[in-house]
Parts: C-alpha cells; sequence; structure tokens
C-alpha cells in the first residue's frame, strides 16, 4: 500500500481509542503532528500531519525494526527500489546496523560464508551500471553507509562488477556513501560517472583499488594519473 502523509480523526481515533474528538490538540502531540481544520459539508473535520516527512519516515523505521524479522524482510523486498521508502530504509539501516541476530539468520546462509539471501534482495548479481531507470547500487550503498557494518559492506562489495558506470546525478552526499562503499572493497578496475563535476572521493577509493580509472563523459580518463592531478583536472572543469 502506498504510505500515507495525512491522517484522518477516525484513523487517530484508532490509534488512541481512548482518546475523544475534543482531546485532539496540538499540545497532545507534542508538535510532532499538526492539525488542520476542515470542512464537510456543514461539518468541520481534522485531518492531522507530521511537521516534517523526515519524522514520519523515521519513526516509520522505528516501527519496523520492531517486526518479526520475517515482516521486515518482505519490507525490504517490496520497497528497495521504491524512492519514496528509501529515506525509511536509511534509517532502518541506521537503527539495526543490518546486524541483529534474527535477521541475519534469514538474510545469510553460514555454510557458504557470504550474505547469499542478502544479495537475493538486490537480484543474483549486483548491477554494474546505476541510473534513474535502475537505482539500486546507490539505494543499496546508503543502506550499508548508515548500518556501519564494515563486516557486511566488505561482504556485499566484493561480489561487484570490477566496471561500475553511474549515469545518475550523485549529490555531494551521494558521493561520500559510494566512495565510503567503494573504498571497502579491492578488485575495481573502472569508475565511470556521469559528470565531470563529480568530486568522488579519489584518495579512499585508489588507496583500496590502486589500478583503477576513472572515466567521465568525454572519455578523458585518470588513468596513469595521481590523485592530485586527476583533482586538479576535474577541478579545471568547474566554471
Amino acid at each position: 500500500n502506498p504510505p500515507s502523509f495525512i491522517f484522518t480523526e477516525s484513523s487517530i481515533l484508532e490509534i488512541f481509542p481512548t482518546l475523544s474528538t475534543t482531546g485532539i490538540t496540538d499540545s497532545f502531540f507534542k508538535g510532532l503532528l499538526q492539525i488542520h481544520a476542515g470542512k464537510v459539508g456543514f461539518c468541520c473535520e481534522y485531518t492531522f500531519s507530521f511537521s516534517h516527512a523526515t519524522l514520519q519516515e523515521f519513526f516509520a523505521a522505528f516501527h519496523l525494526q520492531g517486526l518479526p524479522e520475517k515482516e521486515q524482510l518482505e519490507f525490504w523486498k517490496l520497497h528497495l527500489m521504491n524512492p519514496t521508502f528509501s529515506i525509511v530504509l536509511r534509517f532502518f539501516a541506521g537503527l539495526t546496523g543490518l546486524s541483529s541476530r534474527e535477521l541475519v539468520k534469514q538474510l545469510t546462509k553460514p555454510q557458504v560464508g557470504v550474505f547469499k539471501k542478502f544479495l537475493s534482495l538486490f537480484t543474483t548479481a549486483l548491477p554494474s551500471k546505476c541510473d534513474l531507470s535502475n537505482p539500486q547500487l546507490l539505494f543499496l550503498f546508503h543502506a550499508l553507509y548508515e548500518s556501519q557494518n564494515r563486516q557486511l559492506t566488505r561482504d556485499i562489495v566484493k561480489h561487484l562488477n570490477d566496471s561500475i558506470k553511474f549515469h545518475i546525478f550523485l549529490s555531494p552526499f551521494d558521493q561520500l556513501v559510494v566512495s565510503d562503499c567503494l573504498s571497502q572493497c579491492n578488485h575495481l578496475q573502472r569508475l565511470k560517472l556521469n559528470s565531470t563535476l563529480a568530486q568522488i572521493h579519489h584518495d579512499a577509493i585508489k588507496s583500496a583499488n590502486p589500478n583503477v580509472v576513472f572515466v567521465f563523459p568525454d572519455e578523458f580518463s585518470f588513468d596513469h594519473l595521481s590523485v592530485k592531478e586527476a583533482q586538479t583536472f576535474s577541478d579545471s572543469k568547474v566554471p
């Protein structure tokens, strides 16, 4: 079901059955929910919404972590690629570290030594290209970054293709996340970005992947250039 951002009076009373309609005030929700007065015919009707979507996303993640592990896994399967829930997934990863014993039991097969079931959530093989039609890699990297679970990150990124393309706009925070995750692998050979303005952290990536080549749209590559020279070239592209 799609998420609800506006709540009716009746839905609030279902959650708080002992609360009378006269008791629903701004002070009751401590500023978390805002009350909006409206009219339906001659009757006054109230609706409610969180003061900011981020609050709702955090509480959704907090609720999710308390659900049975089977339901948590179903949530990932259903909403991993849905941008509407991307922040919820980040909060969930940060709250749980993606490392609760019960959840790991369902996501892993100890005898194979890798997170096979976890990988199955992101298809049988991790994609080598990230774009608007398939932002899977970026969503995965954000979840891993927020979890701060280094062992899990290393176990996942070692299954990456040795050549990765990002044909998608990367915000400064996206670039930090991508750089952090790619610095945990050691087999990357080629990283293609959609803009010469991308300030990917070359030092961190190249330190872990000494043979990596950074490629930009004009096919200029950073092969055989030092990190400092590569950064100078990238800076020279800024108007």
